[in-house]
């Protein structure tokens, strides 16, 4: 009798147990084991607005939903600036934070370099990386073709803000944005930052007959 009352005992302490189990699973264990704590907006930003420490929380993001540009550091948004229209409660991808590469220095600014300035750009080239500009001679016809000296870069460590083809979008690899294997397209007008005097100097020794050659 004794031993029945116990085994029956038993019984309804694992189905308790269970019950407990599925319980706790749905309602914290599920959320803690299928979800990632990244950044949310804790207000509207308006585009080239300053993004503040108070401006920001830490919350719970499905991993079915969780993409590599998904920024979960909040030390990467604090004191950067959205680059567009961002709104309460979203979260933080890196193409929503501006770059800090992305802010030209003092009397910089970010220029068009022309398809027909051109010689080569790498195929793997990307956003944000860091180049030197260096000479060619296509027209050594020209008397001021040996202006220039193609020993070494014209300009150097100049950030790439945008590579885009020929309908003006940006280059991206075809798996990631950051796959350097494949690109969906071919590079044709690169924006870089330089100084007036920069792009003057380059402006004129392509104006002499030399193109540029792009290395990283």
């Amino acid at each position: 009798m004794k031993k029945t009352i116990f085994m029956r005992g038993l019984a309804v302490f694992f189905i308790i147990s269970f019950i407990a189990y599925i319980f706790l699973y749905e309602t914290k264990l599920h959320g803690m084991l299928n979800t990632s704590t990244v950044v949310f907006a804790n207000k509207d930003f308006e585009p080239n607005e300053v993004i503040g420490e108070d401006d920001i929380y830490l919350g719970k993001y499905p991993n079915d939903l969780l993409h590599e540009n998904v920024i979960v550091d909040p030390k990467k948004i604090v004191g950067q600036r959205a680059t567009g229209f961002i709104s309460v409660n979203d979260i933080f991808t890196e193409k929503k934070v501006d770059s800090p590469l992305l802010r030209a220095k003092d009397g910089e600014k970010f220029f068009a370099i022309p398809n027909s300035w051109i010689e080569t750009i790498p195929g793997s080239l990307r956003r944000l990386d860091m180049v030197d500009l260096w000479l060619v001679q296509t027209d050594k016809s020209r008397p001021e073709s040996n202006q220039f000296s193609v020993e070494k870069p014209i300009l150097e460590g100049k950030v790439v803000a945008f590579i885009k083809n020929s309908s003006n979008t940006e280059v991206k690899g075809i798996n990631s944005e950051k796959d350097r294997l494949d690109a969906g397209s071919q590079a044709s007008q690169l924006e870089i930052n330089m100084t007036n005097e920069e792009f003057i100097k380059v402006k004129k020794s392509v104006e002499a007959g030399y193109k540029l050659i792009f290395s990283y």
